[in-house]
């Protein structure tokens, strides 16, 4: 699974983080008012089973203790 996160402030006019979750045979959207860790713990509960793909954001290394895959493009 990765979890990807844009701001949304350029179409909203606020500050909101739109998420998206991506698995195999479905991707998951949501918009949310930060980037923090507990966005990630509300979203895939406290232990998360998979691989967890980012951009190097602290959020997700203090949400994720397991495998995971960081993004090259970052």
């Amino acid at each position: 699974m990765k979890t990807a996160t844009k701001p949304a402030g350029a179409t909203t006019g606020r500050n909101d983080i739109y998420w998206a979750l991506v698995a195999r045979n479905f991707v998951f959207y949501t918009v949310a008012m930060t980037r923090s860790s507990a966005v990630l713990l509300h979203l895939l509960g406290a232990v998360f089973a998979g691989i967890l793909c980012s951009d190097r954001f602290s959020a997700y290394f203090k949400y994720h203790q397991g495998l995971s895959q960081l993004c090259w493009a970052h």
